[in-house]
């Protein structure tokens, strides 16, 4: 690596008050003002609810409205349902149980940020990471470690492949905790290994109770790499890997194995779809057991890999390839050999699952964190040009999110340009008020879109002005080349969310399809005790979402003797009518789905 110095001015630290607003800012949209969405997100909702709502059992067996969810693991439902719990209680009742969840998914994200940050803040503060200064004219390891561990923080908000995945109440958006967790772990392992140890391990354990026991594995794989490669870590062999590995092992096994020890069909059923995700990171099926992802073959998801990897990672692949090629003697050392380690042994378990092909966005997350850090290490060495680049790649990407998300909601409003509007108005999928030709009642909605003309109009400002500080003329900082990236990216984030959130809540949620089939069913079969409703072809989210919204519950047709029949199918699938003593009383589904198709049968007598 070329020789570099980081002088004092430029080791400044992140304003606190603009990096607990980023913080806010990014986390909050996405989370406040939505009902659980289909279907990842419903389905995640569904096992955390049915904790929330049920008894020991629903914590031992999980399970979505009294289905059975075999091939889910339990740790981050657990986390999200007595977060819920607390809350309610707390507030007498004011905190729902879905905002709860979403609460819990809201502070594992926030605790994902802030690990990170601290990982990389100590990997920075170390004296073979520190600039080289003969003078001592550089910034102190305290100044320097603070500036990078900023720079880390902003390209974890510039994540383009990270914003959606993370905002949903899944165990796939946990993963990311549990990634940065394990990074801070190996981080502290180098001087003081009994701390770094175990918290190494309960990083691994919960790899394996948030995920599957294979991307337990894939975590230990990349802690014996960082350990045999590392020379801070070898030093200490000895006292790493049993100690690791022993709490590890402590955390992760009493749910399997008092799974193994009840002899009950459900139980073992359980453990068998637990022990079913061997394969390290790839993603079996949706939680539960749903419908399983399409499964391609080696070259499809080779295919799919190329097509993804560049736009999922940006911008930080390419800053951490730099840093990896300009460190190449120095990989032995902690602040590249350990996110190095951990970049390899993720991507040998990515690589396992695709075998299968069972690879999926969501199982590219844990590999975020190494690429960031490794990334954020690299700034300082990075030539001004190459900021230039960086800069007004940020400017015009994000100026051209804003103008569009502005576009295409205007158009739809206002109804002009004409194909703009035409798209919005269909995207809308006849969300009320929106469009200027709706005739639905728009009055309650018209608040609505004030407060997001409002706010959309406040992000807007504040990218202007942002834009308008960073082309000023400012001493340069670690983190100046990618605070655009940054805080673009939570600002068209934030725009999105606003403006836009009311109608990706109505093409994404199940409210109005339950009360629907409610009111098409009689009381009696909405109370617990009452209730008899046969359903078949419904899926995971469907039961979750009708469960919250309407407190609706299904027994599979096979075997049930129930006077009403919820049929679940496709619009062009050829499907079995129930019979000619069942008489259709109602049909519908979500606007923004026409092939979705509900149907509710009677018996006559």
């Amino acid at each position: 690596m070329r020789p570099y110095l980081v002088t004092a001015p430029e080791a400044r630290r992140l304003p606190r008050l603009a990096l607990v607003g980023l913080l806010l800012l990014y986390i909050a949209p996405g989370f406040i003002g939505r009902d659980p969405w289909r279907s990842a997100d419903a389905i995640g909702f569904g096992i955390a609810h049915a904790m929330f709502s049920g008894g020991s059992a629903q914590w031992f067996l999980l399970e979505v409205a009294g289905s059975a969810t075999a091939q889910a693991a339990p740790l981050a439902y657990w986390i999200a349902a007595a977060t819920a719990r607390a809350l309610h209680a707390i507030s007498l009742g004011a905190i729902d149980a879905a905002a709860g969840i979403r609460c819990a998914a809201a502070a594992w994200l926030a605790g994902a940020l802030l690990l990170l940050r601290a990982a990389t803040r100590v990997l920075a503060m170390r004296p073979e990471a520190q600039p080289l200064d003969p003078f001592g004219a550089g910034a102190g390891p305290s100044a320097y470690g603070q500036s990078i561990a900023d720079a880390a923080f902003l390209l974890a908000l510039a994540s383009f492949g990270l914003i959606a995945r993370v905002h949903e109440t899944t165990a796939d958006a946990a993963m990311l905790p549990v990634s940065a967790g394990f990074a801070y772990g190996l981080v502290r392992a180098c001087t003081d290994p009994r701390r770094g140890a175990c918290l190494t391990g309960v990083a691994i354990a919960a790899a394996a109770l948030v995920h599957s026991p294979g991307a337990g594995l894939s975590f230990c794989g990349a802690f014996l790499l960082a350990v045999l490669k590392v020379r801070a870590l070898r030093l200490n062999l000895w006292t790493l890997l049993p100690l690791a590995l022993t709490v590890a092992l402590a955390l992760t096994l009493p749910w399997p194995t008092a799974l193994a020890l009840d002899a009950s069909a459900p139980a073992q059923a359980q453990l068998q779809g637990w022990l079913n995700g061997l394969v390290p990171i790839g993603t079996p099926a949706e939680p539960g057991g749903a419908a399983a992802a399409p499964r391609a073959g080696i070259t499809a998801q080779l295919a799919w890999l190329a097509r993804t990897l560049p736009w999922f990672f940006w911008p930080a692949w390419p800053l951490a390839l730099r840093t990896l090629w300009n460190a190449r003697e120095r990989w032995g050392d902690p602040a590249v050999g350990i996110p190095l380690a951990m970049l390899v042994g993720l991507s040998l378990g990515l690589g396992l699952g695709l075998t299968p092909g069972r690879t999926t966005e969501a199982s590219l997350i844990p590999l975020t964190v190494p690429l960031i850090i490794l990334a954020a290490l690299g700034l300082p060495t990075l030539a001004r040009s190459l900021t230039r680049l960086l800069d007004w790649f940020s400017v015009a990407t994000f100026s051209v999110f804003v103008l569009g998300i502005w576009g295409w909601w205007l158009a739809g409003l206002s109804g002009w340009p004409p194909k703009p509007a035409a798209q919005s108005v269909r995207f809308a999928a006849g969300f009320p008020g929106f469009g200027p030709a709706s005739t639905d009642d728009s009055a309650g909605f018209l608040p609505i879109f004030g407060l997001a003309l409002a706010a959309g109009i406040l992000v807007s400002g504040g990218w202007l002005a942002l834009v308008r500080w960073r082309l000023g003329r400012h001493p340069s900082v670690v983190w100046r080349p990618v605070v655009l990236a940054g805080a673009g990216m939570t600002l068209a984030w934030v725009l999105l969310m606003t403006l836009w959130m009311p109608i990706f809540n109505w093409r994404n949620t199940y409210r109005d399809v339950s009360a629907q089939l409610a009111r098409a069913l009689p009381v009696e079969t909405q109370t617990p005790d009452g209730a008899c409703i046969a359903e078949s072809g419904l899926d995971l989210a469907q039961r979750a979402s009708f469960a919250w919204f309407s407190g609706l519950r299904f027994r599979p047709r096979e075997g049930s003797d129930c006077a009403w029949l919820l049929v679940a199918g496709r619009r062009g699938q050829t499907q079995e009518e129930p019979g000619q003593a069942w008489v259709l009383q109602w049909e519908g589904g979500r606007r923004s789905d026409r092939n979705e198709r509900l149907r509710l049968y009677h018996q006559q007598p």
